[in-house]
């Protein structure tokens, strides 16, 4: 049986049913639970995925993010260097690119410090 759509949303995972039958039919014999979606997932551009994201109603703007939610990174560019020389590490303001896999992007910016996890 198939994970609903519910369960993602519980987890953060903001997928449409057409994105949970992709990945369903590609994996018939490597996915059991809602872990498995979960992990092939990841793998998987958030694009092929979903169309609305977690913001399902587009006529209302939301005021936050929702919690949990799943973003995936697009682009990641040092701002702080000319592009031509993204290598040194000394000076570094990151300017990231995520999306919800919707057509939205959404900007983050490195500004209270150094995140370890983003290199």
């Amino acid at each position: 049986m198939l994970p609903t759509i519910k369960d993602f949303e519980a987890k953060g995972w903001f997928l449409s049913q057409e994105g949970i039958d992709l990945i369903a039919n590609e994996n018939e014999s490597e996915i059991t639970t809602l872990d498995d979606f979960i992990a092939i997932a990841k793998d998987t551009d958030l694009r092929l995925l979903t169309k609305d994201g977690f913001n399902k109603t587009a006529e209302k703007s939301l005021k936050q993010i929702p919690s949990p939610v799943v973003l995936q990174i697009l682009e990641v560019k040092n701002v702080a260097m000319p592009s031509i020389h993204q290598i040194d590490d000394q000076s570094r303001l990151l300017s990231i690119t995520f999306t919800d896999g919707s057509k939205k992007k959404f900007k983050g910016v490195e500004i209270f410090g150094r995140v370890n996890s983003v290199k």
